[in-house]
């Protein structure tokens, strides 16, 4: 049951809750890495995160960055978003959206990259009024044996 939908700010303390939403994705990242990438997100300010609550129990994440290439302006580019499976389809995807972007100034334009099979994500992004604008694949090199130390 939704009682009463807060947005706020990420907290480093929510490493926690973080981390069970994503497995809910299939994103097997352990408390540790996200309490580590959350203390690196705080400290950045081209950085914003925000979770959104019900009840003080945290059901929702959106994470997003400024992106700088050497071939575009800068934009804004969602870098995660994800809401508790029994509360998906209740506005709350969307209340994170606005609310990043709301925060986000000085660039012209967000972006968001979605898994080509992620079709449910496709069409709220598209409800949303963002636009398709190309597919591509990612290619990958691991370029260490042992984790590198984190920033």
């Amino acid at each position: 049951m939704i009682d009463q939908i807060e947005i706020r700010r990420i907290e480093a303390t929510d490493f926690s809750r973080i981390a069970e939403l994503n497995h809910e994705l299939g994103y097997q990242t352990s408390e540790s890495l996200v309490e580590r990438q959350l203390k690196i997100i705080q400290s950045k300010k081209d950085h914003y995160g925000f979770v959104a609550t019900n009840s003080n129990e945290i059901i929702g994440y959106i994470h997003g960055f400024i992106s700088i290439r050497l071939t575009t302006y800068p934009f804004a580019e969602i870098g995660g978003l994800i809401v508790k499976e029994q509360f998906r389809h209740k506005g709350i995807g969307r209340k994170l959206v606005e609310h990043l972007e709301q925060h986000i100034k000085d660039v012209e334009n967000i972006r968001v990259r979605c898994n080509v099979n992620r079709k449910s994500a496709h069409d709220f992004y598209l409800a949303l009024n963002y636009t398709e604008k190309k597919e591509q694949k990612i290619f990958e090199r691991k370029l260490h044996t042992t984790k590198p130390k984190l920033y």
